[in-house]
């Protein structure tokens, strides 16, 4: 009856069908429904007013949202009938790199991991963060040779959300200038660049959740500052060497990024998870406290919107415990329809297709729901929860990746930070994934789209967090794609 319909599942099990009503197949199902009404009828004139109602309604729908009850998807008068023996077929498919920066975007990403994971499932996964801090919108003055430098700190405010893991036990990173200055292009996460000296250094226990308390001397009193890393950039000469620039430097964006190309933040202790730290904020970036005798004074050296903030992922598989690579990644693996394995970072995504769909022609979707039941494997620990949300996009002709219409159209209606009441996507109570693709399984039917898709972790470039679902031959409680459709 509807032609490209935008659907979404309520609360209340209604569907709320909108844009472009076929009058024409609306007018052939009412009347082959009701033909059928007129034999079982004892008289025709209830029928004609039935019938008569039944057409205002259609001229109505062809200018108005319409939402169609559930209970009017009872008995034959719309013929919903179900069916979840869809023929699916997935792999799990490795991933070269994921987009970390592009010099022509307006918004870049805001956080990224930073350490070495030893993962029981999905191996080790490392992540390194290259960054470039600048002037400030006011200059710095240095210059005045009465002035003693105190410090020089590298902060690094964490990302409570995107922090995954076991944070129980010590962490160690190394500070390094950049030997380059960053390409003015496109970077991937697949990217590294040369380095110069190392000019810090720290061991902490992460605390994504904890304040930071430390003495101010402008304020001559302890403060609490938000969570954060704070890590001392006192090796080599590195911070007199910044206290010593002179103005044509300090007075010059340009002559600064000469002076300072960029900074690499490198892991070096593997752990049994991953911080997160938010990098384009105001609390980003290097500051430099010194004082005039009595009087103290703090300069920052912030991460603008603009600046370059990009990583470096690496994935080692070799030492899961379930020989993942082998067994269950790509195409052709043995068991890749029995379970599907999902990783942020440039970790594995999974691709779904659903190869028969243009032969279900003869029917209108109502809803389509993909269920993807999780799998807790014996070989894994109990901290690593799985991932909070997971999205679905088409995969075109050209290997591209789209958003599929589902999302767009529950971001439009209610918002990023709801939409997943409409969209699902997050770990629901069985612990299971539902995704709503019911307009874009629509347009499958009709070849408008591309019989496959792409599942990844969402953010996937900005955290480590990963799950293991079950695929379409996992006899335990294989996925599913799930139909409520009306023939015609």
């Amino acid at each position: 009856m509807f032609e490209r319909s935008k659907h979404t599942w309520n609360p209340y099990n209604y569907i709320v069908l909108e844009l472009d009503f076929n009058f024409e197949l609306s007018l052939q199902i009412l009347f082959r429904k009701f033909f059928i009404g007129i034999i079982r009828m004892k008289y025709i004139q209830p029928f004609i007013f039935f019938l008569l109602g039944g057409i205002c309604f259609a001229h109505v729908a062809c200018n108005d949202p319409t939402v169609i009850g559930s209970d009017l998807l009872t008995g034959d008068q719309l013929d919903v009938e179900f069916m979840d023996s869809v023929t699916l077929k997935t792999y799990n498919e490795p991933v070269d790199s994921v987009l970390t920066y592009s010099p022509n975007s307006f918004i870049n990403i805001e956080s990224f991991p930073l350490g070495i994971f030893a993962d029981p499932i999905f191996g080790k996964s490392s992540s390194g963060v290259y960054l470039q801090p600048s002037l400030n919108v006011s200059f710095p003055d240095f210059d005045d040779s009465a002035l003693v430098l105190d410090s020089v700190v590298l902060t690094l405010p964490y990302h409570v959300d995107n922090s995954y893991g076991d944070f129980d036990e010590s962490y160690s990173l190394e500070v390094y200038q950049m030997a380059e200055v960053f390409p003015d292009t496109v970077l991937y996460s697949n990217m590294d660049f040369p380095l110069d000296g190392l000019i810090g250094s720290v061991s902490y226990v992460p605390s994504p959740n904890d304040s930071v308390e430390i003495y101010s001397g402008i304020l001559d009193t302890m403060v609490n500052l938000q969570p954060q890393l704070r890590i001392n950039l006192d090796q080599g000469d590195f911070a007199e060497e910044l206290f010593g620039i002179d103005t044509i430097i300090s007075n010059s964006a340009n002559e600064f990024q000469e002076f300072l190309k960029g900074i690499h933040i490198k892991p070096v202790s593997e752990n049994k998870g991953m911080p997160s730290f938010t990098f384009r904020t105001t609390n980003a970036g290097m500051r430099v406290y010194y004082h005039l005798d009595s009087v103290f004074f703090e300069y920052q050296f912030p991460i603008f919107s603009g600046n370059v903030v990009t990583a470096n992922y690496e994935h080692d598989r070799t030492t899961s415990l379930i020989n993942l690579d082998e067994d269950f990644i790509g195409e052709n693996a043995d068991f890749t329809d029995s379970l599907l394995f999902l990783q942020g970072m440039s970790g594995t995504n999974v691709v779904i297709e659903v190869p028969y769909a243009t032969t279900l022609n003869d029917i209108l979707i109502n809803k389509a729901e993909l269920e993807l039941p999780i799998q807790f494997l014996m070989e894994d620990e109990p901290q690593y929860d799985p991932a909070d949300l997971i999205i679905i996009s088409e995969i075109r002709e050209d290997g591209s990746f789209r958003v599929i219409d589902d999302i767009t159209f529950a971001i439009n209606r209610v918002g990023t930070g709801n939409f997943t009441e409409l969209f699902g996507g997050d770990v629901e109570s069985d612990n299971t994934y539902r995704l709503n693709i019911s307009s874009h399984f629509q347009d499958m039917i009709r070849g408008l789209v591309t019989n496959k898709m792409v599942i990844t972790v969402s953010p996937k470039a900005e955290q480590a967090a990963r799950v293991v679902l079950n695929g379409p031959g996992n006899s335990a409680g294989p996925a599913k794609l799930k139909i409520i459709y009306t023939n015609f």
